[in-house]
């Protein structure tokens, strides 16, 4: 029966434009759920699968952390011992620690929030000496160990790492240490060169569904370099469960609470609904045009693995949907009503200026095509075809054609009420117009 519900809720996400890309779900130690849906590429018309790769985005640093895992073991590091070990130029090396960078306490900046990284970094080649450089110039954010700040230079360093005692460089070694023995035949990096077969296009929104912003992938190495499939992070999932070669032993240390956020990198969320408590550990993952999530609870036995390839797709939503289907066995499936067709008057009556505690929101028409300038992650605005969908008694509904959210415009009260897909709801009044305030 939850096979058949999830089916039911991801097929209404897809019908409703809400959904492009592959959905895996485990549990009790079987696959219960993996399909993909979608457009891997929109410009050859070819459709998402199972199989499809995706960049994984940052669900890439448990990768890492599971190659420098086994390397303690053969004695060729300890997780206590200072990264001045490998590096003794790195500023304050000798206080840093392989544990401090596992579990995001080193303190060292990310190089990924420099100002300079959208439009400058991340659109050129790297190698390992360029990415070290660049973060060894940048100030420490707290003090290694004193508590946990996310950051992708911390598993660029322990790229660096596995490169400087392995003699390979990271893509090779992951191949040959971790891929390969999992299984793994459609995982690896992309080091923005080689040529990837059954790779889906990144994509964003203005308007229309556009190509992601370029990134050289070699800048992501060890923190979001990583392309996988919904079939082969099944393979993965069994292997966090310990049923691989590498057994037990790596995984207990991955999932142990290393600070008030995470283990090694997967990050724990306890939680109680209706009277029932749960934990979970997750990690989101976004690149350019991809979004992934990875929800585990471990005493359920239930794993859900959302990848997306268009970029502003609420996978975390997604997948927690999901795991309260498992749990609640309730259908969540999505309505599809029916639109209507604006007029002139309409249109002109909505579109303007819209002002809450929060910030503004712009209603703007092209021709008979109406679209909400919405703020998503990070506080970027993107430019959102919006369809009405019913209008009574003064007020106009809206849901986006490619995002799963609603607005509610009040014609009477100048109001509009915008509720995004995790049900955040936030009143707007609009601005009078020039002309409005003379008259």
């Amino acid at each position: 029966m939850e096979t058949e519900l999830i089916r039911n809720y991801v097929d209404s996400l897809d019908a409703n434009g809400y959904f492009n890309g592959a959905i895996a779900v485990r549990h009790k130690g079987k696959t219960i759920f993996c399909k993909g849906y979608g457009m891997a590429d929109y410009g050859f018309g070819v459709h998402n699968t199972s199989n499809t790769r995706f960049k994984i985005g940052s669900l890439s640093k448990a990768f890492t952390a599971m190659a420098i895992l086994p390397l303690e073991k053969q004695g060729v590091l300890r997780r206590e011992e200072p990264i001045s070990r490998f590096f003794s130029d790195f500023p304050g090396g000798d206080q840093i620690t392989v544990h401090h960078l596992l579990s995001h306490m080193s303190g060292v900046a990310d190089f990924a929030s420099h100002p300079d990284y959208w439009t400058r970094m991340m659109r050129l080649p790297a190698t390992m000496q360029t990415l070290m450089e660049a973060i060894k110039e940048l100030p420490p954010e707290f003090g290694p160990g004193s508590h946990a700040g996310y950051s992708n230079s911390g598993y660029t360093i322990l790229a660096a790492i596995i490169e400087k005692v392995t003699g390979l460089s990271y893509g090779e070694y992951m191949d040959e240490n971790v891929f390969k023995p999992l299984g793994m035949e459609n995982t690896g990096t992309d080091d923005g060169r080689k040529v990837i077969s059954q790779y889906a296009q990144g994509y964003t929104l203005d308007r229309d569904i556009r190509r992601a912003e370029w990134i050289d992938m070699t800048v992501a190495t060890g923190a979001y370099s990583i392309y996988s499939t919904a079939e082969d992070l099944l393979r993965w999932d069994r292997a966090l469960d310990g049923e691989s070669i590498f057994g037990r032993e790596p995984f207990v240390k991955m999932f142990a609470r290393h600070n008030e956020l995470c283990g090694y990198d997967w990050f724990f969320t306890d939680e109680e609904i209706d009277g029932i408590s749960r934990t979970s550990w997750e990690h989101f993952g976004d690149v350019n045009g991809f979004a992934s999530y990875y929800l585990r609870y471990p005493e359920e036995e239930l794993s859900v693995i959302v990848l997306s390839n268009f970029g502003l797709t609420p996978v975390d939503r997604i997948a927690k949907d999901v795991a309260s289907i498992v749990f609640e066995q309730k259908d969540y499936v999505l309505d599809s009503p029916a639109s209507i067709v604006p007029d002139e008057r309409l249109i002109a009556a909505i579109t303007g200026t819209y002002s809450s505690e929060k910030g503004q929101l712009n209603i703007f028409s092209e021709g008979d095509r109406v679209f909400a300038a919405l703020p998503k992650m990070y506080g970027v605005v993107y430019n959102c075809e919006i369809i009405p969908v019913a209008a009574d008694c003064g007020q106009v509904s809206f849901k986006g054609k490619h995002l799963n959210d609603e607005l509610i415009i009040d014609l009477q009260q100048q109001s509009m009420t915008h509720t995004d897909p995790y049900g955040t709801r936030i009143r707007y009044l609009k601005k009078a117009t020039n002309l409005e305030e003379d008259l």
